[in-house]
This record gives C-alpha cells, structure tokens and sequence, in this order.
C-alpha cells in the first residue's frame, strides 16, 4: 500500500514538472550576456569575439559563421565554447532579427558585409560555416582577397539537389517565380512564425509528439532536463529574415546555383567536412559534394552515423574531432604561467 502511494505521488509531481516545462515561456535568445565583445556593429550586423580560454593559445583564429535559418545562432555554443577551451578566439559574425526597417538587405549586401567583418580581422583565420552558414562563408571565401588558414563545413548545403532532404521535397514543388511573389506580398520581410511552419511541417511528429515524449521519459527517469529546456526555448523563439532569404531560397535551394557563383577552384586550402548520417534537414550529399569541387588537395570528410542535423555540430563526437584537426592546422603554444597570472591580477585590479 505504501509503495503504491508513494508511485502515485512520484506520478504526481512528475506530471506537475512536465506541465511546468512543457508550458514554460521561452527564455530570450541573446548573446548580450557578457560572454564576448561586440567588436563592430550595425542594425543588421553584430560581430562578436569570444576570447580563448585556459593556458594554451592558438595564432590563428576561428572566424564563424553560424545558421540564421529563423532563429537564434546560438546552437552553435558547444561549438563555440569547444574552440574557446582549446586557445582559440572566436570571432562570430552575427546577423540580427529583420525588422521593417532592415529587411531591405539582400543577398548581394549579406555577402559584402560577412567579406567586411572578415577582412577587419587581422590575423591568420580558421573559417567556419555551420548549416545555413556554410553557403554564406563559402560566397565570402570567393570574394576575399585575405583567404583562410582552412575551411571547416558543417551540415551546410552545398549541392542542394543532392539527396532526399524534404527541404530539397519542399523546394522541388515551389517554381523559382513564387519566391518573387512572395517577396512582394511579404513586402520583403519573412515572418518568424512562417519559418517556424516551414520547418516544423516537415515532421509534425517530431515537434508535437516525440518531443514531449522525450521530455516526460527524462522526468520519469529523474536526469537532468537543462538542455531540452534550452533546446526548447530555441526552437520556439524563431526570429524575422530580410530580403536576402527569399534571393537564397529562389537561386540556392530552388535553383541549385551555388557552384555557378563561385569559382570553387580558388579553394586550395585545407577543407573539413562534418555531416550527420541520420541528417533528414541537410543529407550529407549536400555537403560531401564540396570534396568534388574544390581544388585542395588536403580534405577529409567524417561522417557521423549516429548524429542528425544539429548533433552533428553539437555533440562530443564531432567536436572533438573537429578539436584534433584544428590543432594539427595550428599546433597551441602555452602561455607563461607568471604572465597568464599578472594578466588575471590586472583583470582583478581594473574590475
């Protein structure tokens, strides 16, 4: 009898736990926490440094461009965060939520501002893209003069009618002609909530079943639910695209013109691509197809079986294997204890 009472209050305060999780507002997605420095800005930019830590320090520095797909950028913090652990900076170029009065950026002005922040850094770089970030870096490596150490690629797109995506699904269905249309009746501005449709309609399941499903077995269990919390949050937190999204999705996605853009000749430097086996948002044709094109000699390509899109770029498997190839590219050289130490006692003494 007492172990039956003692199930059912178990049952009880579990079901209170989901319902408070489930129903939970989501927490604001920002970067203006004081965990980087906004090293230049605009209304339709930020780009932020996110210094090295420990007692190891990288000469090259990991210049990132992350997803702006109609959310926040910051999935990619345990990526960040990896590279900061092992010495390096983290330059991140940032491009904020649309509004009315910044929806007039297009393709042609994201790729000049992303090739600008590049350039303003004057140091050896390491470039990142990860997911819808892959085809953005790979326009500014064909516009600057100022190219990268290597080219790590993340779950990006890159020939984006290779596979069996259902974003490729969606876009075989949708006439490149639409995209102007719908453009003009946006009045150039992609709603959050729109984009938020497009995504979830590709699997309905997912988003308001298995989701939730996941959550009430991690409360049963009594383990740590933090990052669904976080994971929630971001996914209901879905943030306005600019002009440039409609140009992308007509000549990228619908269209497949990337290869025709650029001169993917001029990439003879060393390339890096990371791809989830299970990956249904970006199949890993998508990516793998860069290895065919490019001109570098040096390129290796992991495929992850077990991971999907984001774990891809969020799990340890791959982000230690991207640590292993950013030290062989640029070895860390430690720094002098006593001068590691006078630099934490002026920190100290300034605050």
């Amino acid at each position: 009898m007492l172990n039956q009472l003692n199930r059912q209050f178990h049952l009880l305060k579990c079901s209170l736990t989901f319902w408070k999780e489930a129903l939970r507002l989501p927490a604001p997605q920002t970067w203006d926490d004081g965990s980087n420095t906004v090293i230049d800005e605009s209304p339709y930019h930020k780009l932020r440094l996110f210094r090295a830590k420990g007692l190891k320090r990288h000469k090259e520095c990991i210049f990132l461009y992350p997803p702006h797909a109609g959310r926040h950028p910051n999935i990619t913090n345990n990526l960040i965060h990896a590279c900061q652990d092992d010495g390096f900076d983290v330059y991140v170029f940032e491009i904020l939520a649309a509004t009315w009065f910044t929806k007039d950026l297009d393709l042609e002005g994201l790729t000049r501002l992303g090739a600008k922040c590049y350039s303003l850094i004057k140091r050896k770089k390491i470039l990142i893209g990860v997911c819808q970030g892959v085809w953005l870096s790979i326009l500014v490596a064909n516009r600057i003069e100022d190219k990268p150490v290597a080219q790590f690629v993340f779950a990006g797109p890159v020939d984006f009618w290779a596979g069996n995506g259902f974003i490729k699904k969606k876009c075989e269905l949708i006439p490149p002609e639409f995209m102007d249309i719908a453009a003009f009746m946006s009045g150039g501005l992609q709603s959050g909530s729109t984009q938020w449709w497009n995504f979830t309609s590709g699997d309905l399941k997912a988003v308001f079943y298995d989701d939730y499903a996941k959550l009430w077995d991690l409360i049963i269990a009594g383990k740590d639910i933090s990052e669904w919390i976080n994971n929630h949050g971001w996914y209901y937190s879905p943030q306005h695209l600019s002009q440039w999204f409609f140009q992308a999705t007509k000549w990228l996605f619908i269209e497949n013109r990337l290869k025709d853009m650029v001169d993917f000749k001029k990439f003879g430097w060393p390339l890096r691509i990371f791809v989830g086996g299970k990956d249904a948002i970006t199949p890993p044709e998508q990516t793998l197809a860069m290895q065919n094109w490019v001109s570098s000699n040096n390129v290796k390509a992991y495929i992850f079986k077990k991971c999907g899109h984001t774990a891809s770029f969020c799990k340890p498997e791959p982000l230690a294997q991207m640590i292993e190839d950013l030290r062989l590219i640029s070895p860390a050289k430690e720094i002098k204890c006593n001068a590691y130490r006078a630099a934490g006692n002026h920190k100290r003494m300034a605050a």
